[in-house]
Parts: C-alpha cells; sequence; structure tokens
C-alpha cells in the first residue's frame, strides 16, 4: 500500500504561487482498513454522460472500470466506512477510474483548482452560492431541457468556467455593498481579488474575460 492509499485521498499541491486550490485529486476507495487516515468507502461525483447529468457513486471494486467521466460544476463527496465526510468542489474536469484487487483509483483532474471546501475559506463559500444563484436564474432563460443546461455547462472549459464565475463575483461584490456586513465584502473581495491576480500571474486571465450569461446562454 502507498502513503497515499494508505492516507485515503490525496489532493495534490497547487501549482499556483500564493496556492489557489489544488492541482488534482486521487482517491481509493477499498475495504476497511483501521490503519488509514480516511478509511475511504466510497467517492459520489456529478458527471455528464452526453445528454444529461448523474451521480456516480465509486466503490470498490467498481464494476464499470476502467471508466472516464466527465465531472460537471458543483460538490463532490468521500464518505469513509465510519460515515465520516470530505466536501469538495470542482469547476469540471476528467474523472478516471481503475480498479485492481486492493482498492479503486480514482483521479480527478481539471484545468481550473480543485477545492476543498473545509480548507477554502470565503472564495469557495462565495463562489458556490453565488454561482449556483446565478445558474438558477439562467436556466429559468433556458429554452431547452434541464438535463440539456446541464450538458451546456459541463461543456465549458472549466477554467474559462472559472474566470467567468470570478468575474461575475467581482461584479456582484462591487455592485451589491450591502447584501452582507462590511467586514464580510471586505474579505470576499480580497479573496476574489487575490485569486484574479493569482490566475493574471500565471498568464491563465483571459482577455477579454468571459462572461457567465454568454458562455451559456450565447454559445455558438
Amino acid at each position: 500500500m502507498t502513503d497515499r492509499q494508505r492516507y485515503g485521498y490525496f489532493l495534490h499541491p497547487s501549482s499556483y504561487r500564493p496556492p489557489l486550490g489544488y492541482a488534482a485529486l486521487d482517491v481509493y476507495p477499498a475495504a476497511p482498513q483501521s490503519d488509514r487516515f480516511f478509511d475511504t468507502k466510497a467517492a459520489l461525483f456529478s458527471v455528464c454522460n452526453g445528454d444529461k447529468t448523474t451521480q456516480v457513486e465509486i466503490v470498490h471494486p467498481f464494476l464499470k472500470a476502467p471508466a472516464r467521466y466527465q465531472v460537471a460544476f458543483g460538490r463532490f463527496m468521500l464518505i469513509s466506512h465510519s460515515g465520516d465526510m470530505k466536501v469538495g468542489m470542482s469547476l469540471g474536469g476528467l474523472l478516471e477510474v481503475e480498479t485492481n484487487d486492493t482498492c479503486t483509483h480514482c483521479n480527478l483532474t481539471s484545468p481550473a483548482p480543485i477545492f476543498d471546501i473545509e480548507e477554502s475559506g470565503g472564495l469557495v463559500a462565495t463562489l458556490e452560492t453565488e454561482v449556483e444563484a446565478e445558474l438558477a436564474r439562467l436556466r429559468a432563460e433556458w429554452k431547452e431541457s434541464d438535463a440539456a443546461f446541464d450538458c451546456r455547462l459541463a461543456s465549458i472549459d472549466a477554467l474559462t468556467l472559472f474566470a467567468a464565475c470570478l468575474n461575475m463575483l467581482d461584479d456582484y461584490l462591487h455592485n451589491h455593498l450591502q447584501a452582507t456586513t462590511p467586514d464580510e465584502v471586505l474579505a470576499q473581495r480580497t479573496a476574489v481579488h487575490q485569486a484574479i491576480r493569482t490566475l493574471q500571474r500565471a498568464g491563465q486571465w483571459p482577455q477579454p474575460v468571459p462572461r457567465l450569461r454568454e458562455l451559456i446562454l450565447h454559445a455558438s
């Protein structure tokens, strides 16, 4: 058993400076093992299979392995044999699943950062809340099915989606200062501006900056 398997999951360090989320995720569902830090029983991801978005639960052995999935925007969950949970968030990415004798290996990679919700502070909380609200508004304007909306969202490059979300949050926090307390607004704006500057320094901040509405409702 490798050190990563013994831990139960592994979040790869960010390649950004300062760090912004994580670069990738490995998860190792297996039979109960008392010596693991997080004794992973299952991993749950929302995935798009081309015509709809569904939730896939990966346990060991995963009978559909080897498998590749397009992960959708939103939360994923890791569940231990004792019932403990770890919750993260992805802007989208590729999930590859393989099974061997001792465990099933899930590898999630993405052009955008992957977040541990417990560790990410104000950025992820603001990102999740406000982006979900905007997506609900866009869904109400969408002329096709909910499944088609989900697949349109999943088809957007994860880094492009991340930039569009940060741009939307920057505008929102500038124009809705009364929505929360001054200290909360300052913390949220600081987190968003730091993320934008980090992408700019890495040469990954697009120009012109994409807008979420155009990416979904007016995509070619």
